[in-house]
Order: C-alpha cells, then structure tokens, then sequence
C-alpha cells in the first residue's frame, strides 16, 4: 500500500520542473501511468475496514438486526415476556412495547434491539426493531418479539385516528387564496403579489422558481406531483395569468384570452384540465387544457365565475355570479353532453332578490350530492352567507341549513368549501360583529371555521392555534383525513393526528375579537410526523 503512495505522490508530483525534451517527457508519461494502473490495483487488493454485515441495498429493519446488539456470549435466552401485553392505539400513532429477556446467567435483559419484531397482519402497520408500532389502519393485531425461538405478544386493537385543526407555522407575509394537497406530505398554496410556497418534508418553504412577483394566485390544481397549475391574474386583475409546474419550476402558459381574470381550476388528469374565471368584455371564462394547449370553451351568459368540480370528462359544475344591477339567482353552469348548461335555484325560482348573491365555491361529493357556498348582498347590511346543497332530484340547488343552537351563522360570508365525506366536510367564512344589534359590546360570530356536519353548518371548536385568523379563504381535504386551511395574513392551519387525544380544541369563546388574539397559546405542529415545540421557541424553517 505504501509502494502505491509513493507512486501516486509521483505521478502528482513527479519533478519540480517538466522536461523540455519532448521523448523525456512522453517516457515519464508512460511511466506515471504505469504508476497509476499499479496504485488502482493494489489498493483495489488491500482490504479496509468494513460494517460487517450492512447491506447498503437492504431494507433498513434488516439492516438495523445485522447492527443489533446480542446476549453476551454463551447467555441463551430462557424466556421473553412484553409490556404491555394488550391494549389500544390510534392510526399514525407511535405505541413503544418493551421486553424483558431472561438470560441464561440469570439476568434480565431489556433492549428491544435483541428481539426480532413483526405483525401478524403487517397491513395493519410496521413495528420496527425497537419495538415502536405506527399503525396505519383500523382492526386487530398481534405484536410479537422474538428471539432464539421464544415469542412474546401483545394484543392490540387499533383505531380510527383522532385528527384536530392546528396551526402551523408560514413564510407567507400576504393573504393566501388557494391550497391544494399533491399527498400527505406535499401541497402547495398561494395568494397575493406572487406568493406561493410549497409544504415538503415537513414544512412551509417559499418556492424559489416562481418568478411573477405581480401575480395573484386564486386557484391551484394538480395532476400529479411533477405536472401542475397556478391560475389568478396580473397587472391588479387587468390579464388573467396560469403557470405550469414541470417538477422543476413554473412557467407561464400561452392562453387563448388577453383579458379578465382567472379564478379556479379542477384538473382530472395531464390531459385533462378547467379553469374558469371572467373576460374583461364581462362574459364568463371557461378554459379546457387538452394535453396540448388552453382553449376558450362556449359558455352560457355573462358573469364572473368563481369555483369549478370536474367529477368526470363528461360531468362537472361551474359556480359564480350573473352579470347584471338585480340578479335573481347566483351563476350555475352545469357540463352535461359536451356543453355548459345554466341552472338556477329552486327554492328562488320565478322570485326577483335584491340580494345579489355570489358564489365562491363548490363541492360535489358524488353525482347526487353536492354543496355550493358564496356571500349576498342585501341592502343595507353587510354581506351575508349563502349555503347551498344539491337536490339530484330536481337536479337543481336549494338552502342549506345552519345549527338552530348556534344564532346569526348565517349572516357570516362563506368563501370555500370541501367534504372528507358525504357527511364530514368544512365551510370557510369570517370573524364578524352580528347585524342590527342593540349591544354595546356584541359577541362575535366566530364563522371563519364552519363544520359540515351531515349537511347542517356549525362552529367548530376542534383546533390549536396560537391566535386565530379573522378570514379563511381556501381548503382541501383528502379522503383519509388529513387536509389544509389557509387564509388572512398568511395563516395557515393543518388537519393532521392529534396526540393529545382531545377532540375538544380551544373554544371560540377565547378570542375576544377579529384579530383572534387568543388568552392562552397552544403548541404548533409541523406537518405529519413533525414535532411540537412551545410557541415561544418557535422560528420558520425555511
């Protein structure tokens, strides 16, 4: 090995000066690299220091038992035994079992890394090597330790996880108006003068790429991790503006229209994606992207359109509002055979409403049930609430309801929406003073975070945060559960496991006014799996 050295402290320095004779030089060339071949070959035949075996390729569980600790040698296990030996856990929760071994010396022995673990349903969850269960479905299952031969179980009924709203920490400095989830452990949101920020590894970090300092976003919608959309306008909502996500940044994308706006996109596949918003010349603005380009799509009317669910290629739904000093229903539009067909609301049929009503977002949960919310505006009173849900029945829209035990959450502004399931969704609103009151110090309506619950809007108080947003403007929710909020002043809030195991949050009653100073403060959590530290420790991590 040392003859190698010195042949490589040759080659790298082989004289002070090079040779001017051009033979010399092309001789001690050969020469060097003869020295190389000789230096690679006998390094290749030294043996070094290696982790007797680790598998580079290996699964990290086998990994872990070739680096294990073992009994001291001539100890054989007698006996194993676990605690706990039953009880319960929660989906995404982490559950420890110990173990006791009973050598042949007498002693005991309890390091976790001595036993090899498992399941008895491994489609249940994964133990690792130090006996930590992270379960990740419901139902019953075994957890074994064993070693030389000996087993030890534990029973273990696991759980529908507890989820909670909880405040998250955020790089954004403006409002944020859209938010959609790529996985459990990527979304993406944006909002005002070009902020948009992406949620990967555990936190919120501003995305470099996207270079559109003036653009608004108002709507985001993916195919896939590598292939999305951000859509809103430029220049103080003069031209309407989409850019694309190639997995490696944003790009601006040629549109077929020069003016208006663009509001919100539902995307069904790489080659499948709308867009609508409004023309400057007041006509409402569907787009379509057909893998190739944006076109312009017929639409029915005038108006400004704010929300749009594509349920299929063939099926989806449209929401906004009519042009016009007097409208009598919001702007529905319906895409059934190829083509965008109004509808209008059944329990205002025939009626002319001073009210003006606007929506802003919708949800259809399947075919034959769905939900639309938005704000109106009624003379001489601040704008109010309006909750829709579908009647597949007359396939037309009618009021929803609002908790009778909960007074006046009908006059709180709605600006989005979205369902977990047919039953369990969340509606967006304000924070605002009630209407025509004779209270010297009114109660606020807390409506910035409404359950859906069975179609029926309620208060929810379910949440940790450190304060408390006075608006909320987008969400979206995975079926599984987990989802993201966001709204005024860059306030974000996720719906992720909830290890305290209380489904009571904070209540509404502790925040005193719109800005939702809250009287005591909550740890923040970051993102699935992340940790939880005190607010006052708290710092951005980008």
């Amino acid at each position: 090995m040392l003859f190698g050295v010195g042949l490589l402290t040759v080659l790298t320095h082989p004289t002070d000066q090079p040779p001017e004779d051009p033979t010399m030089q092309a001789n001690l060339t050969k020469t060097w690299l003869v020295a190389l071949v000789a230096t690679v070959a006998m390094t290749g035949c030294t043996k070094t220091p290696t982790m007797t075996g680790y598998d580079f390729n290996a699964p990290q569980s086998r990994i872990s038992q070739a680096l294990a600790p073992t009994l001291p040698p001539g100890v054989v296990a007698r006996s194993i035994s676990m605690d706990p030996a039953s009880g319960n856990a929660r989906v995404g929760e982490s559950r420890r079992f110990n173990v006791q071994i009973k050598g042949s010396d007498g002693k005991i022995y309890s390091d976790p890394r001595l036993a090899i673990w498992s399941l008895s349903n491994p489609q249940l969850g994964a133990v690792d090597n130090n006996g930590v269960l992270v379960a990740s479905q419901s139902g019953s299952v075994k957890v074994v330790a064993m070693i030389n031969g000996l087993s030890a179980e534990a029973n273990i009924q696991v759980d529908q996880a507890l989820f909670a709203w909880q405040q998250v920490l955020s790089p954004a400095g403006t409002d944020l108006h859209a938010v959609k989830m790529v996985s459990k452990t990527e979304a993406w949101a944006g909002g005002d003068r070009g902020n948009l920020m992406r949620f990967i590894q555990g936190a919120w970090h501003k995305e470099p790429s996207f270079n559109f300092p003036d653009a608004n976003i108002r709507g985001l919608g993916f195919a896939n991790t590598n292939l999305g959309w951000a859509v809103g306008n430029r220049a103080n909502g003069a031209s309407p503006f989409v850019a694309r996500w190639t997995g490696f940044n944003w790009v601006a994308e040629k549109l077929p229209v020069s003016g208006g706006e663009v509001n919100a996109i539902s995307v069904l596949s790489d080659r499948d994606a709308w867009a609508v918003g409004k023309e400057d010349n007041g006509d409402a603005m569907i787009l379509h992207f057909d893998g190739f380009s944006w076109k312009a799509m017929q639409t029915p009317g005038k108006g400004k359109l704010n929300g749009i669910q594509m349920l299929s290629p063939k099926s989806g739904w449209a929401v906004g509002t009519s042009s016009g000093l007097i409208s009598t229903t919001p702007l529905i539009y319906k895409y059934v055979n190829g083509e965008w067909v109004k509808k209008g609301i059944w329990s205002d049929r025939g009626t002319i409403s001073l009210a003006s009503p606007e929506l802003t977002g919708i949800k259809m949960v399947s075919e034959t049930q769905g939900y639309a919310v938005g704000i109106s505006h009624p003379p001489l009173v601040k704008a109010r609430g309006v909750f829709l849900t579908y009647d597949p029945k007359r396939d037309g829209w009618v009021a929803g309801q609002y908790d009778a035990k909960q007074p006046d959450l009908d006059q709180v502004p709605l600006y989005a929406i979205d369902m977990i399931s047919g039953t369990q969704g969340w509606a967006l609103g304000e924070v605002r003073q009630p209407d025509l009151t004779m209270e010297r110090n009114p109660k606020s309506i807390f409506g910035n975070l409404l359950a859906n619950v069975g179609g029926v809007l309620k208060q929810d108080t379910n949440y940790f945060s450190g304060n408390l947003s006075g608006s909320f403007y987008a969400i979206d929710l995975l079926p599984t559960g987990e989802g993201w909020v966001v709204g005024q002043n860059g306030f974000v809030l996720q719906r992720t496991y909830d290890w305290r195991g209380n489904q009571n949050g904070s209540t509404y009653g502790s925040y005193g006014n719109t800005t939702g100073t809250s009287q005591s403060v909550a740890p923040v959590t970051y993102g699935p799996g992340g940790t939880t530290v005190p607010v006052a420790q708290q710092t951005y991590p980008y």
